[in-house]
């Protein structure tokens, strides 16, 4: 190009039309063409290291880095798309950022010329000669595309494809695009007006503060917005005019950085500076890759400071009303040291503008205050807590210095001002080491909630709280629970008018003996559950002015209360209560449990499971009045009350009732429980429902509906129950988990109905009453335990078993012998009791032809009657049948002494005389005196009948 086309060509640009530059044409050889360097936003200087020059940069991969109309149409190109073109390279050409020039298109790795820049100078924008390196060729001689205004120029044209000079499918396409664009131009104003450009501020930033120790970093965030802008294609035939589609599409150009500034006004304004080439020169933050810049400041340089910050886009916009400002002291106003003590400076404490949400190990939000996610549970240190003179409180302090585990000191806490504060929820929660806390001094006045205020102040001995204001209080719950270490409460003048939960408010006190509560009005309480739980100490207290009738929940009201004796909860009006669970269980000591039947009442009650478990020495229980219709859970509810001899639940309503598991359990002084009514159809749990009670005599099952249930949920259900003679199963009483088992020979049968005659065991076995039997008189045929157990899984009917019994036929003796007091005893001397006769009868008519035997055996030694530790031994003791003449060794096990068959008619009527001797040497008598032993007979039949 000489002077005269140059100058052709300039007028062309001034004109606004547009003019598009190819490879190695502006370049610092050509005089001309590299005049149009300024035109581009470009300074041209000496190319080769030659020439003492600035080595260009090169590859086969380029991208574009900025969105606009030039990517967009015809082809959509996006910034993270790499694009193939054929080799290329910029050489000389400095790209200046300024003047609105805009680099469209950068090379992308790998680069050609690599080794050449290492030991060549550099020659900078103002000419000066500097160390060449990497950083700045990539930086500065990295372009492909670059336009300003009606300019255009990109470095193809260096290409060879398919054996002639040509460019690849992508640079067409790139070619395409830089057409369209520069087209659009419009040739009266240069095309500035319609050049199309991100004219949208960035949204405002957001702020994350994290504080550690004495700094808080700042994380400032920011997306740029962009600009909407709509375009088609005109296109003029030789026929007509025609029009593309119109298209929308929106330009950002991307997050340029930050501009911010620290002041003292909260009102303070930050203002971004423009250059001459309209550039903002005062960014004080660049974009890391996820958009964010981070700030730090230390508390001293923060404390009653403000800061104030603006995003800036790559095209220079901002908005000033997109100013973020925040106060910096919100973040500064606590430090933990290395010593691990907190201190918070002067500052207004408030829960809900202090608290910081923090996300735990399960990737639960929680909420805290600042120090807590530093210092959370599992891993806080803090040991001492200073507060400094000008801390103020307002709102809530809910959770304060809770739970700081390990801190053993509050310094300053006399001087914290609370006639603000409104709620000290949990406030010392969890202080397990403080030895001491001084509260003396709050203004509690307008305190609405102080539940769990002092829970596991485990250290604690006393607490001075009785010049509490609690007239606003409604929330008391767990107040004290787990103050283990209490030997004293004062909380006589509490006001509890406005209160609605007290539950768990002294749980766990251990150590308290005394609770001086008579005065509470619990007018508009709902919730007592746990009130004195756990209050193992305690022994007694004085609930007669309770006004319970609007209580729902008392589960574990009184539960492990165990040095009570007596409990007076006469004026108690339950009607509404709901949970009674636990209510007095393990009150181990008390023995009189006094309520008013037809004011406690549990018409509403669903759950009443270990009720009054483990009161042991309770003598007596009125239920006779309960409507447990709405109970679905009874289990354990009785389960240990061991010196009941009687309780009354005939009447209860079992119809919706899901778990009786163990319900009577341990109930060892009950005779009788009389069930047979009970709707069971719900149970799904009969577990150990009578395991233990072993003073009951009989049970009728016939109602029950245990096949339902499997069987791993229905066992032990009549476990250990020795006193057992009489069951009653119906068609769905399946037992046979049940360890249901035989009597032991010669146990005798106490007859509730039928005192007298005395009747005991004579086999290890069961008889079916059967038809026309009666409890003592069965008819049925004999079993086992375990056979009634399987039979029931398969039987569908009604049926009552008894033990295998008879009455006074069978013969219990003591035989008396006298060796004479303090007379010499004789080697080998054989005493024998004078003959006797005793009478063998049996008119059952199962009996006729069948065999039956006597046995005998030694029930009790020989023992001396004034020392029962020296009996006889070494000798057997003998049984002298004189109709035979045989002699049977008793000693170790039962004899048959005699066999027999029943007769005719149904009967048998046998005199069998008897007499014992014994044989003794001196060796074996351990003193003189009066011994004494038991010889026991027993009718068996052999047939099993």
């Amino acid at each position: 190009m000489n002077a005269t086309s140059y100058a052709a060509t300039v007028a062309y640009g001034q004109t606004g039309r547009s003019i598009i530059l190819g490879h190695d044409t502006v370049y610092y050889p050509h005089t001309y063409l590299a005049q149009f360097g300024p035109s581009l936003g470009l300074k041209i200087l000496p190319g080769y290291p030659s020439s003492g020059g600035n080595v260009g940069l090169g590859s086969t991969k380029v991208k574009f880095s900025m969105d606009g109309f030039l990517n967009q149409y015809p082809y959509k190109f996006t910034l993270d798309q790499t694009l193939e073109i054929k080799f290329s390279h910029s050489s000389g050409q400095y790209y200046l950022y300024q003047g609105g020039a805009q680099k469209w298109m950068e090379y992308e790795p790998p680069f050609s010329f690599a080794g050449e820049a290492k030991d060549i100078n550099y020659l900078d924008e103002n000419n000066n000669q500097v160390p060449g390196d990497d950083g700045h060729r990539i930086a500065d001689n990295n372009f492909y595309l670059v336009t300003k205004n009606n300019y255009a120029m990109i470095q193809t044209g260096h290409s060879i494809f398919n054996g002639m000079s040509a460019c690849t499918p992508d640079e067409a396409k790139i070619i395409a695009n830089m057409i369209y664009y520069t087209s659009t131009l419009n040739m009266t104003t240069h095309g500035e007006d319609h050049t199309v450009k991100d004219s949208a501020a960035p949204e405002k930033p957001t702020t994350t503060v994290t504080t550690d120790n004495d700094k808080a970093t700042i994380t400032i965030k920011a997306a740029d917005l962009g600009t909407d802008y709509f375009y088609r294609v005109k296109a003029k035939t030789a026929s007509a005019t025609k029009y593309s589609d119109v298209v929308k599409s929106t330009i950002t150009s991307g997050l340029k950085g930050y501009v911010y500034q620290i002041d003292n006004n909260p009102n303070g304004v930050v203002t971004p500076i423009k250059d001459v080439n309209g550039e903002v020169s005062n960014l004080n933050l660049m974009p890391d890759g996820t958009g964010s810049g981070t700030v730090n400041v230390n508390r001293a340089d923060g404390i009653n400071k403000y800061l104030h910050v603006i995003a800036v886009d790559k095209n220079n916009n901002f908005d000033p009303a997109k100013m973020q400002t925040i106060n910096l002291s919100d973040y500064l106003w606590w430090n933990v040291d290395s010593n691990n003590v907190l201190t918070i400076y002067p500052h207004e404490l408030n829960w809900d503008r202090d608290h910081v949400n923090w996300v735990d190990t399960s990737g639960y939000t929680q909420q805290d205050w600042p120090w807590y996610p530093k210092h959370s549970v599992l891993n806080t240190e803090i040991v001492k807590a200073i507060i400094s003179p000008g801390v103020t409180a307002r709102g809530s302090l809910i959770k304060l210095f809770s739970p700081l585990r390990k801190m053993t000191s509050i310094e300053g806490l006399e001087m914290l001002d609370t006639s603000e504060v409104t709620n000290m929820a949990s406030m010392f929660n969890g202080c397990q080491l403080l030895t001491s806390l001084d509260v003396s001094h709050f203004d509690t006045s307008q305190v609405t909630d102080m539940q769990y205020m002092f829970q596991s102040c485990d250290s604690l001995t006393s607490l001075h709280v009785e010049h509490f204001d609690t007239s606003k209080v409604t929330n008391m719950a767990g107040m004290f629970y787990r103050d283990s270490s209490l030997t004293g409460l004062d909380v006589s003048n509490f006001d509890t008018s406005q209160v609605t939960n007290i539950a768990s408010m002294f749980a766990t006190c251990q150590l308290l003996t005394n609770i001086d509560v008579s005065h509470f009005n619990t007018s508009k309480v709902t919730n007592m559950a746990g009130l004195f739980n756990g209050c193992m100490n305690l022994l007694s207290v004085n609930v007669t002015g309770f006004d319970t009738t609007h209580v729902t929940n008392m589960a574990y009201m009184f539960a492990y209360c165990k040095q009570f004796t007596n409990l007076d909860i006469l004026n108690f009006d339950t009607s509404e209560v709901t949970d009674m669970q636990y209510m007095f269980y393990w009150c181990g000591k008390m023995t009189d449990l006094k309520f008013d039947p037809d004011k406690f009442k549990t018409n509403k009650v669903t759950n009443m499971a270990q009720m009054f478990r483990l009161c042991y020495v309770l003598k007596s229980l009125d239920v006779s009045k309960f409507d447990t219709s709405k109970v679905t859970n009874m289990q354990l509810m009785f389960a240990d009350c061991s010196a009941l001899k009687e309780l009354d639940v005939s009447h209860f309503d079992t119809s919706n009732s899901t778990n009786i598991n163990g319900m009577f359990s341990g109930c060892a002084g009950l005779t009788s429980i009389d069930v047979n009514h009970w709707n069971t159809n719900k149970v799904d749990n009969f577990n150990s429902l009578f395991q233990s009670c072993t003073k009951l005599t009989s049970l009728d099952l016939s109602s029950f509906n245990i096949r339902r249930t499997p069987g791993y949920l229905r066992t032990w259900i009549t476990k250990n129950t020795p006193s057992l003679w009489k069951l009653t199963l119906g068609p769905n009483s399946v037992i046979e988990e049940a360890l249901l088992t035989d009597p032991v020979r010669g146990t005798q049968i106490n007859d509730l109905d039928q005192p007298t005659p005395i009747y005991y065991a004579t086999n290890p076995q069961w008889q079916e009453l059967g038809t026309g039997g009666t409890p003592h008189d069965p008819k049925g045929p004999t079993l086992k335990a375990s056979q009634i157990t399987t039979d029931s899984v398969t039987r569908r009917d009604v049926r009552t078993y008894v033990w295998d019994q008879t009455g006074w036929q069978t013969f219990y003796t003591y035989a008396l012998i006298d060796f004479g007091f303090q007379k010499p005893a004789f080697t080998n001397k054989e005493v024998k009791s004078t003959n006797q006769t005793f009478t063998e009868t049996d008119t059952r008519n199962a009996r006729q032809g069948k065999t039956w035997k006597i046995e005998a055996s030694v029930t009790k030694p020989m023992q001396l009657d004034t020392d029962s530790t020296k009996s006889i031994s070494g000798n057997p003791l003998w049984f002298y049948d004189t109709d035979t003449g045989n002699k049977y060794n008793l000693t170790s096990t039962a004899q048959t002494v005699h066999t027999g068959a029943a007769g005719a008619g149904y009967q048998d009527n046998i005199s069998i005389p008897w007499n014992l001797a014994i044989k003794t040497n001196p060796i074996d008598i351990p003193a003189t005196g009066h011994y004494t032993g038991q010889v026991t007979f027993t009718l068996v039949n052999d047939s099993g009948i």
